[in-house]
């Protein structure tokens, strides 16, 4: 049971690693470091929850870990806090979503379960076209509250739906919901960059 958490944490690492860098180029000689920071997180996740489960704490200490490995990665940092925010709220989505609908069953099939959704979400955030170019894209602070907005406004409702009276299905439908609105923010970003890019050309033809 131990050893397949640890690899279902494996594959989550990897997952969120992928959606990362949809977003943020990566610079050649920091490969090695990138590594090492993702095994970091992977160790320090899988410490914190065993300590904590799924609690605010827990997911305090993920988004702090999830913003630093941005550190590893070129972007302003407006684009960093974009990118760890809205990927942290995908995780908790997916985390809370099972933790409502299967509190029952054991946390090894609740982790798996978790990263299967989480993997479904990786797999459609990837499949939206996101050119090599638009990850160089820099928002203005209008359009950067906007993107901030969704995911920041989501994170407070799933930490209301863990401390609140909220159970069961009622609950997990709301994770749903959530879940499914921030993925849209992912494709509201491609619209953006897509419009960046036709101003760009514009002007300089």
């Amino acid at each position: 049971r131990v050893i397949s958490q640890l690899i279902v944490n494996i594959l989550r690492v990897f997952l969120i690693r992928k959606m990362m860098e949809l977003f943020l180029p990566a610079v050649d000689e920091n490969g090695k470091k990138i590594g090492i920071g993702f095994v970091s997180y992977y160790l320090l996740t899988i410490v914190l929850y065993s300590m904590f489960n799924i609690s605010v704490l827990y997911g305090f200490c993920n988004y702090l870990a999830i913003a630093g490995l941005t550190l590893f990665y070129q972007g302003t940092w407006k684009k960093r806090v974009w990118v760890s925010l809205a990927i942290f709220a995908i995780d908790l989505a997916c985390a809370l979503a099972v933790y409502f609908a299967f509190s029952q069953i054991p946390i090894g099939h609740r982790q798996a379960l978790q990263t299967l959704l989480l993997l479904i979400c990786a797999t459609l955030i990837s499949h939206i076209a996101y050119p090599a170019d638009s990850r160089e894209i820099v928002f203005d602070k209008r359009q950067t509250c906007i993107l901030l907005m969704i995911p920041a406004a989501s994170v407070f409702i799933l930490c209301v739906l863990l401390y609140g009276r909220y159970e069961g299905m009622a609950a997990m439908l709301i994770c749903i919901s959530i879940l499914i609105i921030n993925l849209g923010i992912f494709y509201l970003y491609h619209m953006m960059a897509e419009n960046y890019r036709n101003l760009r050309d514009n002007d300089i033809y």
